[in-house]
């Protein structure tokens, strides 16, 4: 393969590397392999010379791609956050500094970064995502980029000027991904195909594709309530008629319009000619100014949900009649497209006139950043709400590109149901719920996830900690939660290692507050800090690279290096023997051949030891997370435990 795009960044790069620039910082967790032993935490150096000589390394460190998942370890990254620095130390963060360059991440930082990742045994780099995404209406500083407003353009603040103008924003990505697959990663991407940011250009070409009301309602705009109903209740077929029959629905379903290209298809073509010869103009803008009109903002899919309507984002219209339901028990007289809790669950609801050019478009996302790109893998944001012949056809067309494309299901239920179901719609992983019950010790949750999570049809995440949820380290027993977890993670069967961006340095400001979160999430910072209150999925954001991450850095290293040794032993179903004992506490991985034997003894108790009655004799302690090597572990301790056979 040969590493074009790369090796041009390393050319460019070259070119001024002995060029005089002012002061330039990077942590050192950037470069950690190198500089492990030394005590400062950020380093002045010329940036041109340092990310060609990051990228030398990689390709002086060429390693085989993984070909099979089952040894996959996940790095979750949004590309933005994961290398946000203050490079000019000057205590003031911004997406350009006065010298010229990038404070917000780029590719090409995250290039420099890889070899860390790969020297803790992450060999999927798993993308949040990438595309244009649209700042109007934005949470927070900088916006979501679930926004998205061009699902087949990079959003251009990933792009890094150090290249100056000769290099794309394409090839910068590119070269991310080259750079990868010399490191033996693989590189997947969240895609969206469910919303589209209100201002999207689609707007314009397909006004139909989308759901109308008039410009007077949006103030007073929200989801309907239905009595009698419990707060956040998954939609079912037995609320359907409830819910039509609700005063607020009627009056909901009774704001909805038909597209501006349809009341007035004269004037349309008017705004269509005039967005043509001033492509700069916001779409959404133009459309309210000229017709009073706008696309209806998205809102959770459950009912009765107290969140607000989704101010940045609206719904595709996925089918151009109503759930088929709806038709065959009469339930409303409204023909008029509009949002409710069925149509925008149109796995369980489907209509009966698929919008195949919006499937078409949506099917061809994959395939394009597949083939320009390199891409191995992808997760269908909100896949479980899509038209099952939808997901379908994403997972055909992208399969059809590169046979070993790979796919994750947002199903967040690690239970046989919902991993068949995963796998008959050709996933070949499920995000599950690890984030909810790994560190849930007072439950006595811990040991149910991973021995349940054996038998299960398709690989599920072994997380503590999503971009969408409170961070581990910020759970109860802090430090010895987030150590233990994660190396419990590594080694579970059937089970995929995920590790939110961040964790590794031991952040403790989640990202979002989306799931499992509570009253203290949004807080877990002090308030004299600069990012108190900040989450990344919207606002700059800096890691703590202060942080004494290393010891925690260091540990990951050198599991790595243990599960290196034994791959063979841990990867196959045969040699998975996990013992139970009656103390819900005790988690025994237990790994065997005719050689030997591997134990990962776990006590998942905050307060008391314990002791495993284990038939062992001549053992060999490989790691530990205290000093003690007895059979008897503290709270919270972990042992890695080889004996010959």
């Amino acid at each position: 393969m040969k590493y074009t795009a790369l090796t041009k960044l390393r050319n460019i790069l070259q070119t001024y590397e002995h060029e005089t620039c002012s002061p330039y910082y990077v942590p050192k967790a950037w470069t950690y392999i190198h500089h492990k032993h030394e005590n400062e935490k950020v380093f002045c150096v010329q940036p041109y010379q340092y990310y060609k000589e990051q990228i030398d390394y990689i390709i002086s460190h060429p390693q085989p791609q993984i070909q099979d998942y089952k040894d996959a370890y996940y790095y979750s990254t949004m590309i933005r956050t994961s290398t946000t620095f203050d490079h000019n130390q000057d205590k003031q963060l911004d997406v350009m500094n006065r010298e010229g360059f990038k404070e917000t991440g780029t590719f090409v930082k995250m290039i420099a970064y890889l070899p860390t990742l790969k020297a803790m045994g992450i060999n999927v780099i798993y993308l949040l995502p990438i595309m244009q995404y649209s700042r109007m209406d934005k949470k927070g500083e900088l916006g979501s980029v679930y926004g998205v407003s061009d699902f087949f353009t990079i959003d251009k603040d990933l792009f890094d000027p150090i290249t100056k103008d000769e290099m794309t924003l394409d090839e910068q990505f590119k070269a991310f991904i080259e750079a990868c697959h010399l490191l033996g990663m693989r590189v997947v991407l969240d895609i969206i195909p469910r919303t589209n940011s209100v201002n999207t250009t689609l707007l314009i070409s397909h006004p139909d594709w989308f759901y109308w009301i008039d410009l007077q309602d949006l103030d007073d705009y929200k989801p309907p309530r239905v009595d009698g109903i419990p707060p956040t209740t998954p939609i079912e077929e037995k609320y359907i008629e409830p819910l039509y029959a609700a005063k607020e629905t009627h009056e909901h379903i009774a704001k909805f319009k038909e597209a501006p290209s349809i009341r007035n298809p004269k004037k349309w073509e008017k705004l269509v000619a005039t967005y043509k010869a001033n492509p700069q103009y916001n779409p959404l803008e133009l459309i309210r100014q000229e017709f009073q009109m706008t696309v209806a903002p998205a809102f959770s899919d459950q009912l009765n949900d107290v969140q607000p309507a989704w101010s940045d984002v609206t719904f595709f219209r996925m089918y151009m009649d109503q759930p088929k339901i709806v038709k065959d028990k009469h339930l409303t007289d409204i023909t008029t497209p509009y949002i409710l809790f069925d149509t925008i669950k149109a796995n369980l609801f489907p209509g009966e006139i698929p919008n195949q050019p919006l499937w078409d478009v949506l099917s061809d996302i994959l395939p394009y950043y597949i083939e320009n790109f390199g891409l191995d893998g992808a997760r269908i944001d909100m896949g479980h709400a899509l038209p099952e012949p939808l997901t379908e056809l994403i997972i055909k067309k992208a399969k059809a590109c590169k046979s070993d494309f790979y796919f994750i299901a947002e199903e967040l239920a690690a239970n046989k149901n919902s991993a068949t179901k995963a796998k008959r719609l050709g996933y070949d992983l499920i995000i599950g719920d690890g984030f909810y019950h790994t560190h849930r010790f007072d439950e006595q949750l811990t040991r149910d996830f991973y021995y349940n999570g054996m038998s299960l049809p398709t690989l599920v995440f072994a997380s503590g900690e999503t971009h969408d949820t409170p961070r581990l380290i910020s759970r109860k027993g802090g430090y010895k939660t987030s150590m233990l977890i994660s190396i419990l993670n590594q080694f579970a069967y059937n089970f995929a290692p995920f590790m939110n961006s961040g964790q590794e340095l031991l952040e403790k400001q989640a990202m979002n507050t989306g799931v499992d979160v509570d009253e203290h999430t949004l807080y877990a910072l002090e308030e004299h800090d600069p990012y108190y209150k900040k989450l990344a999925l919207f606002d700059k954001y800096e890691f703590h690279y202060l942080n004494d991450y290393e010891p925690f850095m260091d540990t990951l290293m050198q599991i790595a290096k243990i599960k290196d040794t034994y791959r063979e032993l841990l990867t196959k179903k045969e040699h998975v023997a996990y013992l139970t004992t009656p103390n819900k506490d005790e988690i025994i991985f237990h790994f065997q051949d005719d050689k030997q034997r591997l134990y990962i003894l776990a006590n998942a108790n905050l307060k008391d030891t314990c002791t495993f009655d284990l038939p062992l004799h001549n053992y060999k302690v490989l790691f530990s997370t205290t000093e003690t090597t007895s059979l008897t572990l503290e709270p919270l301790a972990l042992r890695i435990i080889w004996e010959e056979n």
